[in-house]
């Protein structure tokens, strides 16, 4: 079993454990003060609310189709919160790229709708709607692969497996003990 609970929380000092490359956290456990992408000491964190849901799910996006995707989504996620250490120098990489990808995905709704609106000319020009989709969507997609800090792998009632977070962090904390 790849997820095993690692051991009770409640005789520990941290409820921090590594798991070959991913962090398990406790859910009511705080993260070290060091940057969970480089390791440097921090003082600054993110409050990052996490949901995750089953592989298998994604299935039904298929088959049935979105909307009932949606549904079961909703339902049998789960989610935590947890506040994530972040150093000066990513968290400024970070909301510089959100600021891209915010100006990107706006820039690309506006040359849409000129786009849109041209169509109605008598005489319609080559059209900017084409690269206002591809400006929409290269933006939307930048912004949901530089949002999350770190990403859930698992989440369950007590327990948060996260990807993401580097090396040198992970180092120091104790492997997680199978039963």
């Amino acid at each position: 079993m790849p997820y095993a609970t690692p051991f009770a929380y409640d005789g520990l000092e941290n409820g921090i454990w590594r798991d070959g490359g991913v962090l398990v956290v406790h859910r009511k456990a705080s993260l070290p003060s060091a940057c969970v992408k480089c390791n440097a000491p921090t003082d600054r964190t993110l409050r990052r609310k996490l949901a995750w849901h089953p592989g298998w799910v994604y299935l039904l996006i298929v088959a049935p189709g979105i909307v009932v995707y949606a549904i079961v989504a909703l339902i049998i996620r789960q989610q935590a919160t947890l506040e994530v250490p972040l150093c000066d120098r990513h968290y400024s990489r970070r909301r510089r790229l959100l600021i891209i990808a915010w100006v990107t995905a706006l820039s690309g709704t506006a040359a849409v709708v000129a786009g849109l609106l041209m169509l109605n000319l008598p005489d319609p020009s080559p059209s900017i709607l084409p690269g206002g989709i591809l400006l929409l969507v290269a933006g939307l997609v930048l912004g949901v692969v530089v949002s999350p800090v770190v990403k859930p792998r698992r989440i369950d009632t007590q327990y948060v497996w996260l990807k993401g977070v580097c090396n040198e962090y992970l180092a120091p904390l104790q492997p997680v003990e199978r039963r």
